[in-house]
């Protein structure tokens, strides 16, 4: 799960589409401070994607609410044993929708809720199936433009995965 901030980084979204394909089973495309620019952004990631192969709605998906996309994830894509990642919000404690207003926004919450059973967005929608477990997400900065994502649960996940940027930048 992971989508591009707005207003910056334009060069780079093509590419984060074409690596997620590379380097997840699933991918889920969504908001990550769209800044006003969250459909553009989709469609640049999309665009990178497709072009490694991605198919929309069978291999990528596309959830413009990051809540509803962080559930869809958790309660509609993984089965047991499967590892989801959630990348971009990390530590960040809002989110910037329309390049004006931070709004409070938690990915841990968001996490928590999909897990629990809620679902936590800024769009209505409906719940997902409940997931025993807890989850913490933390975000470290390992290199200059590169963090590594951890989360952890308890309960059957236990996960710890490189960001797409970072594995691509080592050759990984």
């Amino acid at each position: 799960v992971f989508g591009s901030a707005g207003k910056r980084d334009v060069e780079k979204r093509f590419l984060m589409g074409e690596v997620s394909m590379h380097l997840a089973d699933l991918v889920v495309i969504t908001a990550e401070d769209p800044r006003g620019e969250l459909k553009k952004i989709n469609e640049q990631i999309k665009k990178g994607a497709e072009k490694a192969g991605g198919k929309i709605n069978r291999n990528f998906y596309i959830v413009d609410d990051r809540g509803e996309a962080i559930n869809f994830a958790i309660n509609k894509l993984s089965k047991k044993g499967d590892t989801v990642g959630i990348f971009g919000k990390g530590h960040e404690q809002s989110m910037n929708l329309d390049g004006k207003k931070e709004l409070p926004w938690l990915d841990r919450e968001a996490v928590e809720a999909a897990l629990n059973g809620r679902l936590r967005g800024w769009l209505t929608g409906t719940p997902g199936k409940a997931i025993a477990g807890v989850a913490i997400i933390v975000t470290l900065s390992v290199l200059p433009g590169a963090y590594l994502d951890v989360g952890l649960t308890v309960g059957f996940w236990a996960l710890i995965v490189v960001s797409a940027a970072y594995a691509a930048r080592r050759g990984l």
